[in-house]
Parts: structure tokens; sequence; C-alpha cells
């Protein structure tokens, strides 16, 4: 029975992928937090009527 074997290697330039994964994932989560309070108050029911 023949083994099958299976070899993961990282993509070259790995370094550079992760270091601008990391700056996309850190803007976007900036921006998130930041804009967060605005969206969400947006769509806060007006409690005037209560």
């Amino acid at each position: 029975m023949d083994e099958i074997k299976l070899k993961i290697t990282l993509a070259d330039g790995w370094q550079q992928l992760h270091e601008l994964g990391t700056v996309i994932l850190s803007s976007a989560l900036a921006a998130i937090s930041a804009f967060g309070p605005v969206m969400g108050y947006g769509r806060d029911p007006d409690d005037s009527m209560f």
C-alpha cells in the first residue's frame, strides 16, 4: 500500500505577506472601533416616546 505524503511549505515572501496582512487587519479593526458607536447609535430606537 502506497503512503501519501503531504508537504506543506510557506509561500515565497511570506514575511512580506504576513506584514501586509497584519497592517490591513489592524487598520480595519481600528476603523471599526472608531466608527462602531456611530453606526450602532444610528440604528438604536428613539426612546423619547416612552
